[in-house]
């Protein structure tokens, strides 16, 4: 009698576990069936959204670029133009003969003063003859040290009939630092060098731009072809000056600008990291060089900030996917019980 019953209890346990395999199975079909092709659509719309999100992020951040990097050109270009078109009137009415003496100076200095007071970012201009004697006008105090040695190197440019530009710096006017460049041009009579006009150029206007552009998100700011900071939206921490050649898009910009010697017309756009304040952040950036001046407009986005609609949308497709899931069990469960039961019953 033992033996039989050890065989019928065997053979129970064996149906019961075939039962269950069965209904397992069918379960696995149904999810399989209607979460798998769920998940893939959803995945696939995501990356798709990623890729057009990411097209347009870099067709925006190339646009701001080259509208800044095209009006920063025009407006140094402006100011070389006014500064050529001075020394042109210095060379026709008889070049800078007699500058030293009291009444040809005080011609000139009055002459300075309208210069200066026709455009509130033109700082200070001084126009000196080949021994660099002359006379100045200007809202700034030209003593400083740093001042002072800029000019001696745009003295020496003039000098070799070439214009200079020097590199971004910060001055004191008035109870306010300001972002400055110091230009220079040569004064020639008769296709000889007779002397320069230097002048002191304020870049609150660029700076204006930039933090306009500086929005949704994004960072706008310019550098120099060795990384150092122009003018940066965010004045309170990050000065005219500083070095951010460490910033992936910079240094590809620095690359650009060098393999090239100075003649990179094109622009760049791409993903680098950044770290900040020990954080690693994924970013997307552009360049888009300003040749008249070794400069380059620089735009960059945290990607958080680029794809956050992306980043909602894995939420939500998890979320509902999670309750499709619980769903799917529950009417696979009783969909597979509908099926094995007449199959339990055969068997």
């Amino acid at each position: 009698m033992g033996p039989i019953l050890f065989l019928f209890s065997a053979s129970l346990s064996m149906l019961k576990f075939k039962r269950t395999k069965i209904l397992h199975h069918v379960l696995l079909v149904l999810m399989l069936v209607s979460i798998l092709p769920l998940s893939f659509y959803g995945w696939q719309v995501i990356q798709l959204n990623r890729e057009t999100l990411e097209r347009t992020e870099k067709v925006s951040q190339l646009s701001i670029a080259k509208s800044l990097a095209r009006e920063i050109a025009q407006y140094l270009n402006g100011y070389r133009e006014q500064i050529l078109g001075f020394a042109s009137a210095i060379e026709l009415r008889g070049g800078l003969d007699g500058i030293d003496q009291s009444e040809e100076s005080r011609l000139l200095q009055k002459k300075l003063e309208e210069f200066v007071t026709r455009s509130k970012n033109l700082l200070y201009v001084n126009v000196v003859n080949h021994k660099g004697k002359g006379v100045r006008a200007g809202r700034y105090n030209a003593d400083d040290a740093l001042v002072q040695r800029f000019f001696t190197r745009a003295f020496l440019e003039a000098s070799k009939n070439q214009w200079y530009i020097s590199e971004p710096l910060a001055i004191e006017v008035g109870s306010q630092i300001e972002p400055v460049i110091i230009m220079s041009i040569p004064i020639n009579s008769q296709r000889e060098w007779i002397g320069a006009t230097t002048v002191i150029i304020g870049l609150s206007e660029i700076l204006h731009w930039i933090t306009e552009n500086s929005t949704a998100g994004k960072t706008v700011y310019v550098v120099d072809f060795n990384g150092r900071i122009v003018v940066h939206p965010d004045r309170s921490t990050i000065m005219t000056g500083m070095d951010f050649s460490r910033i992936g898009i910079v240094r590809e910009f620095m690359e650009a600008w060098s393999n090239s010697r100075g003649n990179v017309r094109l622009s760049g756009t791409g993903p680098f990291k950044l770290i900040e304040n020990g954080r690693e952040k994924e970013m997307l950036g552009t360049y888009n060089p300003i040749p008249e001046a070794s400069w380059g407009v620089i735009v960059q986005i945290d990607q958080k900030d680029a794809f956050a609609t992306v980043t909602q949308m894995k939420r939500e497709t998890i979320k509902w996917g999670i309750w499709l899931l619980l769903l799917a069990l529950s009417v696979g469960w009783v969909s597979a019980r509908s099926i094995t039961n007449p199959i339990q019953q055969l068997a």
